[in-house]
């Protein structure tokens, strides 16, 4: 159980770290905030972005399962847990990165 939840933790920190990152660092750019045509700006690539912290986080599970690190019942919850974490903290860094470019 303890090693369940220490998984589920450390997926969740991996994907919400990286959400976080990745979609306030594209979202605070002129580019996100000019380019509305259709080569990924702001509405394409904002949303690639935002979803790129579940992406990392199911890749980092799949590769720490297949290490046999995690008994493999506990896969399946730090899945879940890392696709919500990744989404949410894809769209906090996206709110927070437009509000830092407005004040900029």
């Amino acid at each position: 159980m303890l090693s369940t939840i220490l998984f589920c933790l450390v997926s969740a920190m991996v994907a919400g770290g990286s959400g976080y990152f990745l979609s306030f660092r594209f979202n605070r750019t002129n580019y996100a905030a000019t380019d509305t045509s259709g080569d990924f700006g702001a509405p394409r690539g904002a949303l690639i972005f935002t979803f790129s912290g579940m992406l990392i986080g199911i890749a980092f599970c799949s590769l720490a399962g297949t290490l046999h690190i995690f008994p493999p019942q506990s896969l399946g919850f730090a899945m879940m847990a890392a696709m919500f974490t990744g989404i949410i903290a894809g769209v906090v860094g996206m709110f927070q990165g437009q509000n830092s470019r407005n004040k900029n």
